[in-house]
């Protein structure tokens, strides 16, 4: 599968901002880690939100769960002689909305036999996302849909869950269903 970029990447081959100002707007991030990159260039460039979220979800987003259900797939199908890419060579995703979420915890230590807080801060960021329609078109010209599909996205370890990780299993079944068909 193929990696997604990061998003100050993509910004910069979008045309949004150049090189230089990706590494800007990445010295200022380290001053203020709870921003995303997004939100930091579009105050520092006057580029719209909009347009910054328009390319985290295209470039960013679906890629990402497109690669997450072609590796989970793969995994569950796990057959040597089954060739996944050209069983499914595309999968269609729709998405319904979203939502960023940064939580800031400090960590505590054992000081002199009391808890103290340190000044050392953790920061999760993810998306909580809902998926309207997902389509894995299948080499039959059949598809499997599922809609209403809920996931997150650790955005630091680019990671996604599934709310109802069965549906992997389900789209394993009905694809062998398909496939044996033929």
């Amino acid at each position: 599968m193929k990696q997604t970029p990061k998003l100050g990447y993509a910004l910069v081959m979008e045309g949004l901002i150049d090189e230089q100002q990706l590494a800007k707007s990445l010295s200022v991030q380290k001053l203020h880690p709870t921003k995303s990159i997004g939100e930091i260039v579009s105050k520092l460039y006057n580029i719209s939100e909009e347009a910054v979220e328009s390319i985290f979800v295209r470039d960013i987003l679906i890629p990402s769960f497109r690669n997450f259900l072609y590796s989970e797939l793969k995994k569950k199908i796990n057959t040597p002689d089954f060739d996944l890419l050209k069983a499914v060579p595309a999968i269609e995703i729709i998405l319904g909305n979203y939502t960023r979420v940064t939580i800031v915890s400090k960590t505590f230590a054992y000081v002199d036999n009391l808890l103290r807080p340190s000044t050392h801060k953790n920061f999760l960021s993810k998306i909580d996302c809902s998926i309207k329609t997902v389509q894995l078109r299948t080499l039959y010209e059949k598809v499997i849909e599922f809609q209403d599909v809920v996931v997150e996205y650790d955005i630091q370890n680019q990671r996604i869950t599934m709310e109802n990780p069965s549906l992997i299993m389900e789209a394993k079944i009905r694809l062998n269903q398909i496939m044996k068909k033929g």
